[in-house]
């Protein structure tokens, strides 16, 4: 990480792009570590969320139908809620959990839309705040 932050302060954006790509790998490989059956499913869906957050603020911001469509991802949505449903009982009966489940069921709901679809201003407004509310609540304590 520390890496990627001097690169870009000295403006290498295609050192940047490597090492990103390189830490990447990095986490990925820790994630397939034993003892971290549970949690990936949950890292990679928080860390999509944060992500779908920022992407939809974006969105929010400067709206237009057809950037709207950028939010478009109910494959991914779907695999994360599969994920999800095939965690252990103890795992899933967690309220941040259950709260992930039924979040993300509602953001498919939204963004499940045709590839040429569009996503009506008020619904890219709930992607966001959903979106952050969700990724907020793996934060907190």
């Amino acid at each position: 990480a520390s890496k990627v932050r001097a690169d870009a302060n000295r403006g290498r954006w295609f050192h940047v792009f490597l090492e990103l790509g390189f830490l990447q790998t990095d986490i990925l490989k820790a994630l397939q570590d034993d003892g971290n059956t549970q949690r990936r499913t949950l890292i990679v869906a928080s860390g999509w969320l944060q992500g779908a957050r920022y992407a939809a603020g974006v969105i929010e911001e400067r709206y237009t139908p057809e950037l709207s469509n950028f939010l478009r991802e109910p494959m991914l949505v779907r695999a994360l809620l599969d994920e999800i449903a095939s965690l252990d009982a103890t795992t899933l009966q967690a309220p941040k959990v259950a709260s992930l489940q039924k979040g993300l069921a509602e953001l498919l709901e939204i963004i499940n839309i045709p590839l040429d679809g569009v996503i009506a201003e008020p619904k890219v407004k709930r992607v966001n705040q959903l979106a952050g509310e969700l990724a907020d609540s793996f934060l907190a304590p």
